[in-house]
C-alpha cells in the first residue's frame, strides 16, 4: 500500500529553506504533483524578500462553482494575492515578516491543493 502525503513535500521544503536561509536568493521553481496540480514557486516582481506560490488545478472552475475561493480566502487570509497569470490561486510571503512557527507557514502553504 502506498500512503501519499496530503501536502507536497518538495514545496514544503523549498519554502523551509528559503525561510532559514540567510542569504535571500532568487526563486523560479515548478513542481507537478502526482494528481496534476501544478505550483509555481518565485518572487514577487524580483524583490527576493516576498516569495509567490501558485497553484493550478485542471478542475480549478469546478471547484469554484462550490466555494472554493471563499474557502481558500478564509484559510489563507493575508497570504492570499493576485492571481499569477495561468495559475488557479496565488499566495504571497513576506520574508521579511515571518512568524515564530516558519516550518508551520511552510506546511500551510504546502497544503494548499487539500
Amino acid at each position: 500500500m502506498i500512503l501519499l502525503e496530503f501536502h507536497n513535500r518538495i514545496l514544503e521544503e523549498a519554502l523551509l529553506s528559503r525561510f532559514n536561509s540567510d542569504k535571500k536568493e532568487a526563486v523560479d521553481l515548478t513542481i507537478a504533483d502526482f494528481d496534476g496540480v501544478l505550483f509555481h514557486i518565485t518572487n514577487a516582481d524580483g524583490d527576493k524578500n516576498k516569495i509567490i506560490v501558485s497553484a493550478s488545478v485542471k478542475f480549478y472552475p469546478e471547484l469554484a462553482k462550490y466555494g472554493v475561493n471563499e474557502y481558500l480566502q478564509k484559510q489563507y487570509g493575508d497570504l492570499v494575492t493576485s492571481t499569477e497569470s495561468g495559475y488557479d490561486f496565488s499566495l504571497l510571503v513576506n520574508m521579511e515578516s515571518l512568524p515564530a512557527d516558519k516550518a508551520g507557514l511552510a506546511r500551510k502553504v504546502a497544503l494548499l491543493k487539500r
